[in-house]
């Protein structure tokens, strides 16, 4: 079988441009695997500073935790 130019040089470009596609493809799920666990990391740093019921209920005396959880600068 003799192989002709034309499609050798064919054959060449669907072969780039499908690893063109694969490199894309990878790119692209390891932006959202990075951006999961970005979404992740700041959903639990928020729920983890959130204050407690005692802190929020507006008790005359507060306990000293709720001090040092307090998301506000003291002063």
């Amino acid at each position: 079988m003799k192989l002709y130019p034309s499609y050798v040089i064919e054959a060449q470009v669907r072969h780039r441009r499908r690893v063109a596609v694969g490199v894309a493809g990878v790119l692209l799920l390891a932006l959202i695997g990075a951006t999961a666990l970005v979404v992740m990391e700041a959903g639990s740093s928020l729920a983890a500073d959130a204050p407690s019921p005692e802190c929020v209920s507006g008790a005359r005396s507060p306990a000293p935790a709720c001090d040092r959880a307090s998301p506000r600068p003291a002063g």
